[in-house]
């Protein structure tokens, strides 16, 4: 199952059969069995960078404020009350199961009064569909953070004082030779994903930072990298920002 996500760390923050049948009878619902199989299989943790999946003790009904208007064709009012979230978005959708609906599970807009859903079998959450058909593709790489003990550390630029693909070149040479490395661009960012460090290295395009999530215990591999970085002129009166 799911043999196609990339595991950042391989410590998982595993969710049990008990957990979810203690969070099943607190609220009063079967949860969808594909959601099961994803806590049972990945746990707590964040998939894609885009969507933050919690303990089941951590569900919580939806709030009154219903404000999703043109979504009522979806999910009238009464049925959008009786939803419970199960997970939400860096940009704070929330991702709502409702017991005994057409298609079980749906996204709820932080900035949009439509309502979208995903496939009820929980194998893509990162695929939304509405009426008019795909409104959000399909990750084209698909990679799970686990909620674990991480950490973080982020370089900052001034402007035009990062040579961002130099940069990406230079990390790859670094660990090519291992095979625990992974390169995957996108239109604001390049990411680096190196197995050997349970690491993520975010280099941005339209702004000058670095940033590296990795396991605690690579902070000293890390900090050697940053500064075989900066002695081979790949940037230059940068700030380093400590998150633990």
């Amino acid at each position: 199952m799911r043999e196609d996500i990339y595991l950042v760390d391989d410590r998982l923050n595993l969710v049990t059969e008990d957990e979810i049948d203690a969070a099943e009878d607190r609220l009063g619902i079967n949860l969808p069995q594909g959601y099961r199989n994803f806590l049972l299989q990945f746990g707590k943790g964040t998939l894609c960078g885009l969507i933050d999946i919690p303990s089941p003790d951590k569900i919580i009904q939806v709030s009154l404020n219903c404000r999703w208007a043109r979504g009522r064709n979806i999910l009238d009012e009464a049925e959008i009350i009786a939803s419970f979230e199960i997970a939400s978005t860096i940009d704070a959708d929330s991702i709502i199961y409702c017991p005994g609906s057409e298609r079980d599970i749906y996204i709820l807009p932080r900035h949009d009064d439509t309502i979208y859903w995903i496939d009820k079998c929980f194998s893509d959450p990162t695929i939304w569909y509405s009426d008019v058909g795909v409104v959000r593709e399909k990750e084209p790489f698909k990679y799970f953070e686990s909620l674990v003990d991480r950490s973080c550390i982020e370089v900052i630029f001034p402007d035009d004082h990062l040579a961002s693909q130099k940069v990406v070149s230079s990390i790859k040479a670094t660990f090519e030779e291992s095979g625990s490395v992974l390169h995957r661009a996108y239109k604001e960012c390049q990411l680096i994903f190196v197995r050997e460090l349970s690491a993520i290295i975010e280099v941005g395009q339209a702004r000058n930072y670095i940033r590296f999530d990795f396991n605690p215990m690579n902070e000293s591999r890390i900090l050697s990298l940053i500064s075989s970085l900066e002695s081979e002129g790949m940037f230059s009166g940068c700030k380093l920002i400590f998150h633990m």
